[in-house]
């Protein structure tokens, strides 16, 4: 019998095996795939923490009540207060932890996304190199890790957990059992069912990321939780489209306002596409003064080798390409240019006071393909303070089964600020910790 058993070897499972491996008990590591950490492998794992000693080196004024602000703003009032709570308060505790396993952080300070404050540390090198494997090396010979083993079954006795079964229908006992395991967000018929606009998205995790685990928790009587929310994102950095024109090239119309936040981009998006039989997708286009001001010439050769950026001596030769009705195309350019005439964009409302927008008129001209990519699934089960799953029936804790990182939901409701995924991973596991190590004491 193992004292504990961790579902998965991401930056969740790992940080959990690294808080009870010198605690003397018997603890195991089971990871369904053939290789270490999951889709954590795949992320930047950069770390959202506020209080921390840079920040105040720096200068920067920062506490809890405005991290837990700008979380709960972002999460569209959708977030779990007490549970983000938890994340800004332990957030500089989790960064000192991480960094007393062996863990290395550059020594800056990144301001990113919707944070109101400079607060991200990034890894010195690879999220791999400077984060996961040394959370590895730290357990070798203390925690048992067994590769291609799914766990796909519990054996429930009450609001207790007596054993895990895996795929080959072994049963092993085990007084605690930690699920760290990640998103959903390859498993399309699962995401059809729960939000269907975002089956036409494509995914940057593993191919295994499906909905295996959460249908395991669920099975036993976990709470599914915000399971139709979903994280979207692009293969560029967003802050470059306020200065485009969006076409939608279902319709040949301008598609939205173009300084909208990532998620709102990606419903415009997906929405478009959802609504035409084509879906033929979205493109930004930037004309020559655009891109000389946003991208470096290696940074548009790299777009262009990549086949994400078209280039165009005119606007005929974008509809011609596009398959648009040349006329009509025109005429959205001139409408759009026009709203810098009068200072007012009539038909989306986008703020024109910004004076390095432009209008789209010097060539050669520029067509970015907006692909949309889920790259979290914001919804899961119901965890309590501690990470302890809800029980639905009774509304109570299940005593000896924990979930930790993404396979929670209703943490951060509609959206997730940069840096706080690696942090719930990092905080909760903490707290689940610090639970079991007073169950097994």
């Amino acid at each position: 019998m193992y004292d504990v058993i961790i579902v998965g070897s991401g930056l969740a499972g790992m940080c959990v095996a690294n808080l009870l491996s010198d605690t003397g008990k018997k603890v195991a590591i089971f990871e369904k795939q053939n290789m270490l950490f999951g889709s954590s492998r795949y992320s930047t794992l950069n770390l959202a923490t506020c209080e921390n000693s840079l920040q105040k080196s720096l200068g920067i004024k920062d506490n809890a009540t405005t991290f837990l602000d700008d979380m709960y703003g972002f999460s569209g009032g959708f977030g779990d207060k007490k549970l983000l709570g938890i994340l800004a308060i332990n957030s500089n505790l989790a960064l000192k932890t991480l960094q007393s396993f062996g863990c290395e952080y550059k020594d800056e300070i990144f301001l990113k996304d919707y944070h109101s404050v400079a607060r991200v540390c990034e890894p010195k090198h690879s999220a791999i190199k400077s984060i996961l494997n040394p959370l590895h090396q730290r357990i070798i010979n203390k925690v048992d890790i067994f590769l291609e083993q799914e766990i796909v079954d519990l054996e429930k006795n009450g609001s207790k957990i007596d054993a895990v079964i895996l795929k080959d229908d072994t049963k092993l006992k085990a007084k605690i059992v930690v699920f760290a395991t990640g998103g959903f967000s390859r498993d399309k018929e699962f995401i059809h069912l729960q939000n269907p606009l975002a089956s036409f998205t494509k995914s940057q995790t593993t191919a295994q990321s499906n909905a295996n685990s959460l249908k395991t928790l669920l099975k036993v009587g976990a709470i599914p939780v915000q399971v139709e929310l979903m994280r979207y994102a692009f293969n560029f950095g967003i802050e470059i489209l306020p200065y485009s024109l969006i076409i939608d090239i279902n319709t040949g119309q301008r598609l939205c306002d173009e300084s909208k936040t990532r998620q709102e981009l990606a419903y415009e998006i997906l929405h478009a596409d959802k609504v035409s039989k084509f879906a033929k997708g979205s493109i930004a286009l930037f004309d020559e003064y655009a891109i000389k001001t946003l991208f470096s010439k290696e940074l548009l050769q790299s777009y262009i080798d990549k086949s994400m950026i078209k280039i165009f001596n005119n606007t005929f030769d974008i509809a011609e390409f596009f398959g648009l009705d040349n006329n009509k195309f025109d005429s959205q350019i001139k409408l759009y240019n026009s709203y810098f005439d009068s200072g007012i964009d009539t038909k989306f409302g986008k703020n024109l006071l910004n004076p390095a927008y432009k209008k789209l008129e010097k060539a050669p001209f520029y067509a970015l393909n907006l692909e949309v990519y889920l790259n979290y699934t914001q919804g899961g089960v119901a965890i309590n303070e501690h990470s302890q799953v809800i029980n639905i029936k009774t509304f109570q804790p299940f005593s000896n089964l924990f979930v930790v990182g993404e396979a929670s939901g209703g943490v951060h409701g509609m959206g997730r600020l940069n840096g706080c995924s690696s942090l719930e991973c990092v905080v909760f596991a903490m707290q689940c910790a610090k639970k079991i190590k007073e169950i097994l004491a």
